[in-house]
């Protein structure tokens, strides 16, 4: 039987109350406007959490977030994609629009997460991990929940994971996960 990476999640983060849970309808909607499908792994994570941040700030792409920063639509990947005009020549990554371009769904200062649709450029399935500022493009054999819990023990064996990993969760002294508060909440 499969581990449900999601529920492992879940019990490190320990009790919390999440806000901007998607919904199945903000999905479907979210899915329609892209033309793509996510996978069942990052909804079901997405949806678990809510809008926060995984240690000193992973944050997830939610359709129901209301932070910027946060929000996945079709005008924040565009939006993400004009600001990368430059490095999509220079790095020859593909996003969002383009033909097998890359989608956005998580960010932690200047290294994003993305999905790479297959073969067909419907279905989102490879989760990528790109660093702006080392220039590294790395393919990850792992749905991003089972990434994340891998990560958070050590157990992923690319050779920059153990920084991301310290640098994500501060050797421990960050929280697993923080949800997101609007301001008129804190």
């Amino acid at each position: 039987m499969p581990k449900d990476y999601v529920r492992l999640l879940l019990e490190l983060a320990g009790p919390f109350t999440p806000l901007e849970k998607p919904t199945p309808d903000d999905w479907r909607s979210l899915e329609s406007e892209l033309g793509l499908e996510f996978p069942p792994d990052y909804k079901a994570l997405v949806s678990a959490f809510g809008a926060g941040n995984f240690g000193s700030g992973l944050e997830l792409k939610n359709p129901r977030a209301s932070a910027a920063s946060m929000h996945i639509s079709r005008g924040t990947l565009l939006a993400h994609r004009e600001m990368m005009d430059g490095l999509i020549e220079e790095f020859g990554v593909p996003l969002y629009p383009d033909p097998r371009g890359l989608v956005l769904i998580g960010s932690l200062d200047r290294q994003d997460f993305l999905l790479r649709p297959d073969d067909k450029g419907r279905r989102l399935e490879q989760l990528v991990w790109w660093n702006l500022d080392t220039e590294e493009v790395s393919d990850l054999e792992t749905p991003i929940s089972e990434f994340l819990y891998e990560l958070h023990f050590g157990r992923v064996s690319h050779e920059w994971a153990d920084e991301l990993r310290e640098y994500i969760w501060r050797n421990g002294s960050a929280p697993f996960f923080t949800p997101w508060r609007p301001s008129h909440q804190r």
